[in-house]
């Protein structure tokens, strides 16, 4: 205790400026996550790791079908507590596979899996055509597709008029959630800046007495 105490006394105005700073730095790393990342594992480092371990999975001949890609993305996705969509996945594998720098002799490779995961991507996109939209969309989107094809005038219109609610309820809900996101980061940044401000006129006035504090904990263990 003696020692915590100690640390703080000496350090105390420093801890609090640095802790400010990383509050700061924190909450722009969660705006740019929440609004302006869209990698499949929730950052480029983690899907860049994926994509290693892909490749490595490759070169040991143990991709034959889109189930290998899968087993490994769930193994991967528990490991870093990451979600992902297996579409957006193989696509952005495909530009992995087109920014590596090869020779000459690798080229037919590289060419040999692009070839192998686009097969994967057609058959993902055929079979969940519309994988990437939530569940409720989907059913609707798919219902209309079987109408259609099946020339069903009445259930098409009802699955018209379905999705029309639905499409008209989730934009008011985005609505009042944007209004809601537009005004709660840039009062939660302008709370942390005026956190910051009091806290640098503290440390420079030296309004924090921290032997007082000492006294107050030493008194209160007597």
């Amino acid at each position: 205790m003696e020692i915590l105490l100690d640390i703080i006394y000496t350090y105390g105005d420093k801890l609090y400026f640095v802790g400010l700073i990383l509050a700061f730095l924190g909450l722009l790393y969660f705006v740019f996550i929440l609004f302006f990342d869209k990698t499949p594992f929730g950052s480029d480092l983690t899907t860049e790791n994926f994509f290693k371990l892909l490749d490595k999975k490759f070169d040991l001949n143990l991709v034959k079908d889109k189930t290998d890609v899968i087993n490994l993305a769930e193994s991967f996705s528990r490991k870093e507590w990451a979600r992902y969509s297996l579409a957006p996945l193989l696509e952005d594998y495909l530009r992995h596979l087109i920014e590596l720098n090869v020779d000459e002799l690798e080229k037919e490779k590289t060419q040999l899996r692009y070839d192998t995961v686009k097969k994967m991507l057609n058959a993902e996109n055929e079979e969940r055509p519309f994988g990437d939209i939530p569940d409720e969309e989907r059913r609707l989107l798919q219902s209309l597709r079987i109408s259609i094809g099946n020339n069903d005038q009445q259930v098409t219109e009802s699955s018209l008029e379905d999705l029309r609610i639905l499409i008209a309820t989730r934009n008011k809900i985005y609505a009042k959630s944007q209004k809601i996101n537009w005004w709660s980061v840039p009062l939660a940044i302008a709370g942390l800046v005026v956190s910051m401000v009091f806290g640098v006129m503290g440390i420079i006035q030296g309004t924090i007495d921290y032997e007082e504090i000492k006294k107050i904990i030493n008194s209160s263990g007597e």
